[in-house]
């Protein structure tokens, strides 16, 4: 992709107005900002000055931007914690602080596994449930792989589908 060339790249305060049509549109992260400030061609020290102010101002905050990433994630679908936390490290977001941001979602994680599970489960009913047999024991290794993709940890997906009535393997 071949990069665009800002009108004044040296100006902080062009590089602060574009920052902050970004932000009007969504919510950011500090690094996010940055490589789109540096994509659209502003010179790194209009892009440090414009950041630092916007910081100063309190409209860009990494800690309020995960914050409000984990509350979106958890109201649109049953997400768990690990996956939210990486899709924080994606946008540029410290480890630190998206492990602090996806501390509060472990309450509940698994009520949401069990939502996701029934869901799940709506979309894709077994086929073979109740039956002990290879067929059945693959369907439920894809439901909790496909949890584990999700984001839950492997406790949360067995406890889902208990509660969510598929029933155990026989060893």
């Amino acid at each position: 992709m071949k990069p665009r060339q800002a009108r004044h790249p040296e100006s902080e305060v062009a590089a602060r107005w574009s920052a902050m049509r970004m932000i009007e549109r969504r919510p950011h992260a500090v690094r996010e900002v940055v490589t789109k400030l540096t994509r659209k061609g502003y010179e790194p020290p209009a892009i440090e000055a414009a950041v630092e102010r916007l910081k100063e101002q309190g409209l860009l905050d990494d800690e309020k931007f995960a914050a409000a990433f984990v509350r979106s994630r958890i109201a649109r679908k049953p997400t768990g914690r690990r996956l939210i936390s990486m899709q924080l490290t994606a946008h540029g977001v410290d480890r630190a602080v998206a492990a602090a941001a996806t501390a509060g979602a472990a309450t509940g994680e698994a009520e949401r596994a069990v939502d996701a599970a029934r869901r799940y489960l709506r979309r894709k009913p077994f086929k073979y449930a109740g039956q002990r047999n290879l067929d059945a024991a693959k369907e439920r290794s894809r439901l909790i792989g496909w949890l584990l993709r999700q984001g839950f940890d492997s406790d949360a997906a067995r406890k889902a589908l208990a509660i969510a009535g598929v029933p155990e393997e026989e060893d």
